[in-house]
């Protein structure tokens, strides 16, 4: 359990995601106002169905992917929540990560105890002695790395415990040109997909 200060990071396109939740929710609307008399219910139940799913995914990522940093340890919420107590972290290291092709370092927060059920795609290729026992920090996913990077100074080990703190800036990969392109390209998609689906039925 979390005690006073809190700090809180979201997602880093949350506002993004918001944006396109609302989309797909004027669309939904439309289309129950101009088609819901001329479907069925079993076509009606079908596109509710597929629009909760299409709404839910970006407002999950707007409202629930968050890190929270306080003085009594870290959790990260995403796909499921992951908490620890400052007490139970060793330090803050860049991990190697990936099982095929250049591996990537990641900075991770290394663990004196393995947490339950931390098996995670991140830690495909990681070294056998930290399966469990690694709470990955992917500063560029989320708001104000800086910030966040000041608070984990402030309630790791210290250096002479812990080792040599790593700078994210050593680790985060830069938001480069060809991502951005992907990320708006993966939204067009999605909106695409459900222009189609509206008009198909």
């Amino acid at each position: 359990q979390h005690t006073e200060p809190t700090h809180v990071y979201r997602h880093k396109h949350w506002r993004v995601a918001l944006g396109v939740a609302a989309i797909l929710s004027f669309g939904l609307m439309f289309v129950l106002w101009n088609y819901s008399q001329e479907m069925d219910g079993v076509s009606l139940v079908w596109m509710l169905a597929v629009s909760a799913v299409w709404i839910g995914a970006p407002l999950n990522q707007a409202f629930r992917h968050k890190l929270v940093i306080s003085p009594a340890g870290i959790s990260i919420t995403d796909v499921n929540t992951t908490t620890t107590a400052w007490s139970n972290v060793v330090s803050l290291q860049l991990v190697p990560q990936g099982s095929f092709g250049p591996k990537k370092l990641i900075p991770c927060l290394i663990l004196h105890n393995v947490l339950p059920d931390r098996q995670s795609s991140l830690e495909l290729g990681m070294p056998t002695e930290l399966r469990g026992r690694i709470v990955p920090i992917q500063f560029q996913l989320w708001e104000r790395p800086n910030e966040i990077e000041q608070d984990l100074q402030q309630y790791l080990p210290q250096p002479a415990d812990a080792g040599l703190f790593v700078p994210h800036s050593f680790a985060a990969r830069p938001q480069s040109s060809t991502r951005s392109a992907l990320f708006i390209l993966g939204v067009l998609v999605v909106v695409g997909f459900f222009t189609f689906f509206v008009f198909i039925l």
